[in-house]
């Protein structure tokens, strides 16, 4: 550090130093040159003592010198130890208060940490409980709809109801045909007021439409001899076409030819007129089971029902219903799903294959009461003519007897 003269301590310092050094050696060299003469002794003498009185005098300035650098470098050395001091005790409490500051922040960050976790770990069970509840609701569901929705309660359960059900009004409406037919039938078989053009007609139309190959009076049909083929009426067609029919007249020649009619009201009322109409309605009555019987194979296989844009006939409908329980395409497919139903659809599979049996047996039953009927009309149109000569023979014996007694018959 330079003072207001411009003076640098140190240099001055040093050039002090040099100068007690440098007397010093001029002191040594004095004394050691003892050869000297007395003027020259008394000489050096004075140089001497002005040397020492320089000498101690350098000596002791040196000393404060040495004092005072002595007591600059302690200052300077207490100022730098009280600096480090107060920088290491800063430091120590700057790192301490900073370690603190992060082990309270790891500390609360553990803690949030831990609480993160408890909370992830809550909602997870309580996810997992929820999830555990779902899959059982959702099991529940899944039993409920097998066990009572569409599936597992029998094979096509609302296809099926809903074809049974037609099944059972295509039936039912083939009665209803198969009497209108009858009706029909023996309207063409009994009494016709002009026998003659009536045959005729019949004859026409059945060379135009079922002229057999090689009959030079009428051309060759598509179904030749079909009104004499007994086969159409077990072959499935529909209304108008010309099976349809050549169905109708096969029925029609089957039952009978025509009888002669009336032709006036004064015959009508006569006996003899009652009496045709008696034989006529007696006719009608006794090839009525007949004519029902063929009016309803006809009516059986005439398609009349639509379903899914097609017609089918009632016995079509049975046989593809029992088809799908005793062969086809849908019993295959009837067979796999059986193996999926719960015990309620087998036990629904079961009840409709005992009812697909009570109602075939139903309908042989019917098939065989009106075998029956055609049976007992037969065995009365047999026994009519015996019935008749023994009325006879009984009113004769009657008549030839001496006294009156009641008539063998009515």
């Amino acid at each position: 550090m330079r003072t207001k003269n411009n003076r640098n301590p140190k240099a001055d310092d040093k050039e002090l130093k040099k100068s007690v050094l440098n007397n010093s050696i001029k002191v040594i060299a004095i004394c050691s040159s003892l050869s000297m003469t007395p003027t020259s002794s008394a000489a050096v003498g004075a140089d001497i003592a002005s040397m020492l009185t320089t000498a101690t005098a350098n000596a002791i300035a040196l000393i404060k010198l040495e004092a005072a650098e002595a007591a600059e470098n302690i200052a300077h050395m207490t100022q730098s130890i009280g600096t480090f001091s107060f920088n290491t005790v800063n430091n120590i409490n700057n790192n301490m208060n900073t370690m603190l500051g992060s082990i309270k922040v790891a500390t609360a960050q553990n803690a949030q940490s831990a609480q993160a976790l408890a909370e992830v770990q809550t909602q997870a069970s309580q996810k997992l409980a929820t999830a555990r509840q779902t899959i059982h609701m959702q099991d529940q569901l899944l039993k409920a709809m097998r066990k009572y929705g569409g599936n597992a309660q029998g094979f096509k359960a609302c296809v099926t109801v809903s074809e049974n059900k037609g099944l059972d009004s295509a039936n039912e409406q083939a009665k209803i045909t198969a009497a209108l037919k009858e009706t029909e039938t023996l309207s063409a078989t009994t009494l016709k007021t002009n026998l003659n053009a009536n045959t005729y007609d019949r004859l026409k139309l059945s060379e135009t439409e079922f002229c057999a190959a090689g009959n030079p009076s009428c051309k060759p049909s598509s179904l030749p001899g079909g009104n004499v083929n007994g086969a159409l009426l077990f072959t499935a067609t529909e209304e108008g076409t010309k099976e349809h029919l050549a169905r109708t007249m096969f029925r029609e020649n089957v039952v009978g030819l025509n009888m002669q009619g009336l032709n006036s009201t004064h015959q009508i009322s006569s006996p003899s007129g009652q009496a045709s109409y008696y034989q006529s309605n007696r006719m009608s009555a006794l090839l009525s089971p007949a004519a029902y019987s063929l009016a309803y194979i006809d009516a059986q296989n005439t398609k009349t029902v639509e379903r899914d844009g097609k017609k089918y006939s009632p016995n079509e409908l049975i046989d593809k219903t029992v088809s799908r329980y005793y062969g086809g395409e849908e019993s295959k497919e009837w067979q796999a799903s059986m193996i999926a139903q719960e015990p309620r659809g087998l036990l629904v599979e079961a009840a409709r294959l005992k009812g697909l049996s009570v109602w075939l047996n139903n309908h042989t039953y019917q098939q065989n009461l009106r075998k029956e009927a055609n049976l007992a009309s037969i065995l009365l149109a047999t026994s009519t003519p015996l019935t008749e000569e023994v009325r006879d023979l009984g009113n004769k014996a009657e008549a030839r007897a001496i006294r009156s007694a009641l008539p063998l018959y009515d």
